[in-house]
């Protein structure tokens, strides 16, 4: 099947998913005629209708929409994909390319996998999975069922900004807050996946919620213009009892080229296992954590990229690589 995008000045998404509806398409060629240029045209009110496919969120008494894309082309349009909270989006070996935003733009996902499909050339970021605090409790909230994200096997090149994107409110991430002990458990696999000349970093995983599990294996993240992986403020919730007191597991993935540090830690939980980064412009690994203990006597001067032992200085990581290499 192949379909166009309509030509009229303010048409509806190509498909419009409603609650409790499940599709699939096989085999499609979806493609925009007209395509928005710039990120800035958001602020105009007809690029709502620049959406290819849009799930609607769970509405009350009903679930979100379902949506199955397999072996599909989509080409142009302002945003690829947009879902609602709690809705079901799963693609396999699909293209996407020339998105004029974010590809893909999932909030409060309930279920979502991307499996050994390729994104080219976004305009934002390839695939960006937002969690959002809910007005109400029983619509579309994130204290229902517990949420799994699987992205597998996929190629993104050359995405304006990060490849992947997974960011919560601060609120949601506060292992202290009535909201996040309620928070239902985020399931979050990125595995054997190649990121390749994206505007910013690779992956960015960002204010994660305290109950998550997330875990990157085997990816070959390359020739980034930010930094490979970035990981900030995602703590664990402390357990003593807990098997598993890493909130994010780093394992076996190789990062090269990239303009700032292969991997980049700022106050997370994090194991990092037999990773390899090469020729990155910065650090290989920078870690950073506000919440030093007093008996080290490391003193922080608050500012995300600055970290010495005993000093007070606001040197970029730059400087601070090569301070590190003369010994200062």
């Amino acid at each position: 099947m192949n379909v166009s995008g309509s030509k009229e000045s303010n048409p509806k998404p190509l498909f419009e998913i409603g609650n409790d509806v499940e599709v699939k398409l096989i085999d499609c060629m979806l493609r925009a005629e007209v395509m928005k240029k710039t990120v800035e045209d958001t602020l105009h009110p007809r690029v709502t209708s620049d959406v290819c496919i849009h799930v609607q969120p769970q509405n009350e008494g009903m679930n979100g929409g379902k949506i199955q894309l397999v072996a599909c082309s989509i080409i142009n349009f302002f945003t690829h994909i947009i879902s609602g909270s709690n809705s079901y989006v799963v693609l396999e070996d699909c293209g996407l390319s020339n998105s004029s935003n974010s590809s893909i733009l999932a909030i409060n996902p309930l279920h979502f996998e991307v499996h050994r499909s390729t994104f080219e050339d976004c305009g934002a970021a390839a695939i960006e999975i937002r969690w959002v605090q809910s007005l109400k409790r029983n619509t579309g909230s994130l204290f229902s069922e517990n949420r799994e994200i699987i992205i597998q096997g996929n190629r993104i090149l050359r995405s304006k900004t990060s490849g992947i994107s997974l960011c919560s409110e601060k609120m949601l991430a506060n292992p202290k807050s009535a909201t996040a002990e309620n928070i239902s458990l985020q399931s979050v696999l990125i595995s054997d996946t190649s990121i390749t000349e994206c505007g910013t970093d690779g992956i960015i995983i960002k204010n994660a919620t305290s109950n998550s599990k997330i875990k990157l294996e085997r990816n070959r993240i390359m020739s980034n213009a930010g930094n490979g992986i970035f990981i900030s403020s995602s703590m664990q919730k402390i357990n003593a009892k807990s098997n598993e007191p890493y909130m994010i597991d780093l394992l076996d993935n190789y990062i090269e080229g990239c303009k700032l540090s292969g991997i980049s830690i700022f106050d997370s939980s994090c194991q990092v296992t037999n990773c390899e980064c090469a020729l990155n412009a910065e650090c290989g690994l920078l870690i950073n954590n506000r919440n030093i203990s007093a008996e080290k006597r490391y003193q922080y001067n608050h500012s995300d990229q600055d970290y010495f032992p005993g000093k007070r200085s606001r040197r970029r990581p730059a400087d601070i690589q090569r301070a590190c290499q003369r010994g200062t």
